[in-house]
């Protein structure tokens, strides 16, 4: 059995390649290698507020949804899933799935989610928010 203090280079299937890779991102022992974050590493456990948003930024919100419905439009033949949710402080969301014909039916009013992405400004809705 590995202890913390082992080399990687000692793990069984890490060969003398891989444990170089490994050296030049700093991973030298298994305790090393445990406490490596991926490059895209993304900490979902702490949610935000729909009224704390701010377009450009990527946010975690744990909301209910309202109403979705997928719309198709005449140019093509994909669709658009539009989602409205609302969180504790009762400020709406509207949400936009793209190629996302294969959610229609999926969400019904008063389910909870947790939805996770960048939140941007929308020109076309009346309160901006998409």
């Amino acid at each position: 059995m590995a202890k913390l203090s082992d080399e990687v280079k000692y793990l069984k299937g890490v060969g003398p390649a891989r444990a170089e890779v490994l050296a030049k991102r700093g991973i030298i022992s298994v305790e090393d290698l445990i406490g490596y974050l991926p490059f895209r590493y993304e900490d979902r456990s702490h949610f935000s507020q729909i009224d704390d948003v701010v377009p450009g930024n990527i946010y975690t919100l744990r909301v209910e949804v309202i109403e979705g419905q997928a719309i198709r439009y005449s140019r093509s033949t994909r669709a658009v899933y539009h989602l409205i949710v609302q969180d504790g402080s009762l400020r709406r969301l509207h949400c936009r799935f793209f190629h996302g014909g294969y959610m229609e039916g999926r969400y019904k009013p008063g389910q909870q989610l947790v939805l996770h992405g960048k939140v941007d400004f929308d020109p076309q809705r009346p309160r901006g928010w998409k």
